[in-house]
């Protein structure tokens, strides 16, 4: 590979330790942040391009409407005195006196009460705008999905989802390193135009008939062929004492460089949670299941998944796709 294919390897790859390293996510990370972005902004540019074309201020017709809400919520007696002290003046002219000798002003605190109605739709609104805020906020910095892991001490391939479940996949000590899961290197992905795509893998739990899918590598992916470099950066990693990507990555997703819409997309990212400690555990009650299973069953594990993997290439040869790992010449 070339040193720009290492560099880019950052934004979809960061260590975790001296023997794990971590993918990222694709279509459930920067794909959901950057559309929601996306929406945002164009919604911004809309609204203020509709203003300026009328002369107004940009959002200074809501930005009132607002501080309206909050002072009829919050501080509503400054408007009603404010109003009633306008009608008392009307009430008091001696003009309004003479045609009207037997109207009077009703006490202020029936005048008032006739507000309660707005007060409590105001009340609502702030409310509705408030929640509607925080919705916004955490979709703009949506949280970071924890990745795809891979721990070469332990040889385990694994990814641990928000309620801390895990799905784990065996790492073969000898041979293919990638034979204990599924990829598929032309993976969903929105507005790839058919030339870019996330990296697929499908990781078999334990009980189930069919591998969960996960999609992998950053959103959007910096070239055509950054799947084929993840998937040799793992196989290196698997094999290797010291591989050379290891020198281009740090301990976070690379997040500003040349590549704007990764930056778009990525940046601000709230952090998701990751039990470190149950990781361990459950890791190593895998690792010790396994090695009471027999050569035969292993076997028989990594040929069901071969079977698999079989399946998805011939499914992609079907669509004349290759799904073989390309490397660079």
């Amino acid at each position: 590979m070339q040193k720009q294919d290492y560099k880019d390897l950052g934004f979809s790859i960061r260590k975790c330790g001296k023997d794990e390293i971590e993918i990222r996510l694709s279509t459930f990370d920067g794909y959901i942040r950057g559309f929601v972005r996306t929406i945002l902004v164009g919604m911004l540019c809309v609204g203020m391009y509709f203003d300026t074309s009328h002369g107004i201020k940009p959002f200074s017709q809501e930005i009132a409407s607002i501080k309206q809400n909050i002072t009829w919520a919050f501080n509503p007696n400054a408007l009603i005195e404010k109003e009633y002290n306008r009608i008392s003046i009307i009430h008091n002219s001696r003009e309004f006196m003479n045609m009207f000798p037997e109207k009077k002003i009703e006490p202020y605190n029936e005048f008032s009460a006739s507000f309660n109605e707005r007060i409590l739709e105001s009340r609502f609104k702030i409310g509705f705008c408030l929640f509607g805020f925080f919705i916004i906020i955490f979709l703009f910095f949506f949280p970071k999905m924890n990745g795809i892991r891979v721990n070469r001490k332990k040889r385990l391939i694994y990814w641990q989802s928000i309620a801390k479940t895990f799905e784990i996949a065996y790492v073969p000590e000898k041979g293919n390193p990638l034979a204990g899961l599924v990829y598929d290197k032309f993976g969903l992905y929105a507005f790839g135009g058919g030339k870019r795509f996330s990296l697929r893998f499908d990781i078999l739990t334990q009980g189930e008939k069919e591998p969960a899918h996960h999609y992998a590598g950053v959103y959007p992916t910096p070239s055509e062929q950054h799947n084929d470099h993840i998937l040799l950066a793992v196989q290196a990693y698997l094999t290797e004492e010291n591989p050379e990507f290891l020198q281009y990555i740090g301990k976070r997703f690379k997040v500003f460089g040349s590549y704007p819409a990764i930056t778009f997309c990525n940046f601000a990212a709230l952090p998701c949670c990751f039990s470190h400690k149950k990781a361990q555990i459950v890791l190593d009650k895998a690792l010790e299941k396994w090695r009471q299973k027999t050569e035969n069953q292993k076997q028989g594990w990594f040929n069901t998944m071969h079977g698999y993997q079989k399946r998805v290439n011939r499914q992609l040869e079907d669509q004349e796709l290759d799904n073989q790992i390309k490397k660079p010449e």
